[in-house]
C-alpha cells in the first residue's frame, strides 16, 4: 500500500508537471502570435480578430494589403522624374552666355556670343540615362524591407534659339525593373514609362531663368511571391505632372564658371485603381486611386571651366545641390480584401524630406556637335541613386 501511493503520487507529479508545461507552452505559442499580429500595420489589424489569422502567414496579409507600397511604383515615378529631369537641366546650363569657343577662351562673352544663342539656330539633342536607385531602412507595418531600382531611358528633343531666348519640345521612354527584399514577401514591378516636356529658356544678362513643365505616364505589371505557385498580380497606371522654374546667376572668375542657382518645382502624382489577385484565380485585393502634391525646393551651384584644344573646346564641371521636398512625399491609399466591408488606410514612400546631389561632367565641342558624359549620386535617409548619361547634340 504505500508502495502504491508513492507511485501514484510520483504519476500525479508527473500530470501536473506536463499539464503546467503544456499551459506555458500554449502561453508561448499564443504570446508569439500576438506579437506576430502586431507586425501588421494598425489599419489592418482592426479588420481581423487574431483567430482570423490562425492559417495565415502575418507577412502574407502584410504584403498583400501593402502590395502596391512594396512594388516601388510611387518612388519609381519620383525617381524616373528626378533622372529625366537632369536632361533637362543640360538645357538650361548652356543658356548661360559663356564663350565654348569663337575665340572668348572661357571668359564670359557679351550678349550673344554663345554658341547657340545666334538667332535662327536650332539644336537636335539626345540622351541615354541610366539611373541604379537602391532603398533601405524602409518599413511596412512593423515588417522591414529594401528595394533595387534600375531604370533606363531615352530623351530626346529639339529647340531653336533667338537671341537671348530659347524654347524646345523634349520626349523620353524608357523601363524600370524594380525588386524589393527584406523580411517581408518579395515583390517585383517591371514597368514601362513615356512622357513629354516643353521648356523655355530666357537670359539676362548673366542671369538665367529656365521654365519646363511636362508629363510622365508609367505602366506597372507586378508580382508578388508567396512560395510555391502563389502568386498575387496586377496591373497599375500611374504618373506626374511637372511644372518647374529655375533662377541661376552666372559668375566668372579667372576662367572659372561660377553658377549658383535656385528653383522651386510642383508635382502632381496620380495612381489609377487597380485590383489585384492570384495567377489563375479572382480578385483579392483591391486598391483605389490616390494622388498626391510634391513641392521640391532644389539650390545648388554648379562650377565648370572651358579649355580650348587643338579644334575643339573641352568643359568639365562639378554640380552640387541641396533638395527639400516641403510638401508630401507619399501617397495614402484605401486597400479593401475581398469579402472585407471596411478598407485599410495604406500609404507608398516616393522619397526623402532631404536629399543631397553630386554630380560631374565633361563635354567636348568640335564644330557644330556636342557629345557629354555625364555621373550624379543623389543620396538621402533611405535612398541613393546613381546616375550616368551619354548626350549628344548637333546645331544647324
Amino acid at each position: 500500500m504505500p508502495k502504491f501511493t508513492s507511485e501514484a503520487v510520483l504519476v500525479g507529479k508527473r500530470f501536473f508537471q506536463a499539464l503546467l508545461c503544456g499551459l506555458a507552452l500554449s502561453s508561448a505559442l499564443l504570446a508569439a502570435t500576438q506579437d506576430e499580429f502586431q507586425r501588421l500595420s494598425p489599419s489592418i489589424r482592426q479588420l481581423f480578430d487574431l483567430n482570423d489569422v490562425d492559417d495565415w502567414e502575418v507577412k502574407s496579409i502584410q504584403s498583400g494589403f501593402d502590395f502596391r507600397n512594396l512594388s516601388g511604383a510611387a518612388s519609381a515615378v519620383y525617381e524616373t522624374q528626378w533622372a529625366i529631369g537632369r536632361s533637362l537641366d543640360a538645357r538650361a546650363v548652356d543658356g548661360h552666355p559663356v564663350m565654348a569657343g569663337y575665340g572668348y577662351r572661357g571668359q564670359c562673352a557679351p550678349y550673344g556670343g554663345r554658341r547657340g544663342l545666334f538667332p535662327g539656330r536650332t539644336e537636335l539633342w539626345g540622351t541615354f540615362l541610366y539611373d541604379n536607385v537602391a532603398g533601405d531602412g524602409l518599413s511596412s507595418g512593423n515588417f522591414q524591407y529594401g528595394y533595387t531600382n534600375n531604370l533606363y531611358g531615352f530623351t530626346f528633343g529639339i529647340d531653336k534659339t533667338n537671341g537671348g531666348e530659347r524654347i524646345g519640345i523634349m520626349g523620353t521612354a524608357g523601363w524600370n525593373n524594380i525588386r524589393s527584399y527584406g523580411d517581408i514577401t518579395n515583390t517585383k514591378n517591371d514597368t514601362g514609362f513615356g512622357g513629354v516636356y516643353v521648356y523655355l529658356n530666357e537670359r539676362f544678362g548673366n542671369a538665367n531663368l529656365f521654365v519646363n513643365t511636362g508629363w510622365i505616364g508609367m505602366r506597372n505589371d507586378i508580382a508578388q511571391f508567396h512560395g510555391g505557385n502563389d502568386v498575387l498580380s496586377g496591373r497599375m497606371d500611374n504618373g506626374i505632372w511637372t511644372i518647374a522654374a529655375t533662377l541661376s546667376q552666372l559668375f566668372c572668375a579667372d576662367g572659372l564658371h561660377i553658377t549658383p542657382s535656385i528653383g522651386i518645382e510642383y508635382g502632381y502624382y496620380y495612381q489609377e485603381r487597380m485590383n489585384v489577385g492570384w495567377d489563375g484565380g479572382g480578385m483579392f485585393f483591391r486598391h483605389h486611386t490616390a494622388d498626391a502634391n510634391l513641392l521640391m525646393i532644389p539650390v545648388g551651384v554648379r562650377l565648370s571651366r572651358d579649355m580650348p584644344m587643338n579644334n575643339g573646346m573641352l568643359r568639365p564641371e562639378i554640380r552640387l545641390r541641396y533638395i527639400a521636398n516641403v510638401a508630401d512625399v507619399g501617397v495614402r491609399y484605401d486597400t479593401w480584401f475581398v469579402g472585407s466591408g471596411s478598407p485599410a488606410s495604406m500609404r507608398s514612400t516616393m522619397t526623402d524630406r532631404h536629399a543631397g546631389d553630386l554630380g560631374i561632367g565633361i563635354g567636348w565641342t568640335e564644330g557644330m556637335v556636342t557629345i557629354s558624359g555625364n555621373y550624379g549620386f543623389l543620396f538621402s535617409e533611405h535612398r541613393h541613386n546613381h546616375f550616368v548619361s551619354l548626350a549628344g547634340l548637333w546645331q544647324f
